[in-house]
């Protein structure tokens, strides 16, 4: 995400906390984690109003207290937590800035349900909508009636699925997308009016693209090659919609498509690597993740 003196960059450190880097051109990185962020899980940031807006979990160690949390900077070095007069239970996993304020999306693990926040300046949240039963959500962004969640609910086991809202308030479950059967749903947006959605098999069975003009009826787009393959994120380039993941032997692989209909692969694949997310600067693509080695029968390192 772009900060006050360049780009921020956050992920997980492979424990429990949160690290932070920051740079002027995207290619030289600089560690400027704050103390206290070893216990902090921020999942996404977005920018909202001159400010960054990170959301995840607080108290990360003591994994029992489900506490969903939000921290806030003026320059993506130095942070500080919201405090609510509410206690937010659960966790924070993506946020969208609107015109209307803020919406983050993610579970309530100990309701076995999904939920959905909503705030107008970044300070305070409320709920928005009652818990979703047995669902996780990964991703929402505007499109289709207004807005647009994507994840999973057991039907009856783990399956991709779509929820809408015209309003942020109220929301529906959209019918089952084609070929949505043990798959989730990772991440979604729009493009020229139509929305994309990718995500990816619980059964190792790859990869899977669907596109929808209103966000209720989703049909799979063609993608070749991605049974052996899981797609991630989507970011928008130049070059059109990129899709970020894993391909085959462990290697970092993106795809790419103009209309989010069909789809190619993007660059050479970069092996043992793993894509999470992309992000472009000045025209260039920067794509995150970790290296990665090992085999399932050995073990896989990630860093």
């Amino acid at each position: 995400v772009r900060g006050r003196d360049g780009l921020v960059a956050i992920s997980s450190d492979g424990a429990f906390g949160t690290l932070v880097w920051t740079s002027a051109d995207g290619r030289t990185w600089t560690d400027v984690t704050p103390d206290g962020f070893e216990s902090v899980g921020i999942a996404s940031v977005v920018e909202y109003e001159g400010m960054l807006v990170g959301v995840g979990r607080g108290n990360t160690i003591d994994v029992e207290t489900e506490e969903a949390a939000v921290y806030l900077s003026e320059d993506g070095v130095s942070w500080r937590k919201v405090e609510t007069a509410e206690p937010m239970i659960g966790q924070l996993i993506d946020v969208i800035a609107t015109d209307d304020g803020l919406y983050a999306v993610g579970g309530v693990p100990g309701a076995d349900a999904a939920a959905i926040w909503r705030s107008t300046d970044g300070e305070t949240w409320e709920r928005a909508g009652g818990d979703i039963e047995h669902a996780f959500l990964w991703s929402i962004a505007e499109g289709g009636p207004g807005l647009v969640a994507v994840g999973w609910r057991r039907d009856p086991d783990p399956s991709a699925a779509v929820w809408t809202s015209t309003d942020g308030s109220e929301w529906t479950l959209s019918p089952n997308p084609e070929g949505y059967e043990l798959f989730e749903a990772t991440d979604v947006t729009e493009i020229d009016g139509r929305l994309v959605m990718v995500g990816s098999s619980f059964m190792s069975q790859g990869g899977r693209f669907w596109t929808s003009t209103d966000g209720v009826a989703w049909t799979i787009a063609d993608a070749p090659g991605i049974d052996e393959a899981y797609p991630r994120n989507l970011v928008h380039t130049s070059s059109g919609v990129v899709a970020v993941g894993a391909g085959e032997a462990m290697a970092g692989t993106a795809w790419v498509s103009q209309d989010g209909i069909g789809w190619a692969p993007f660059g050479e694949p970069l092996p043992g690597t793993y894509f999470h997310s992309g992000f472009v600067h000045e025209g260039a693509l920067l794509a995150f993740g970790a290296t990665q080695a090992g085999t399932v029968e050995t073990g896989i390192e990630a860093y």
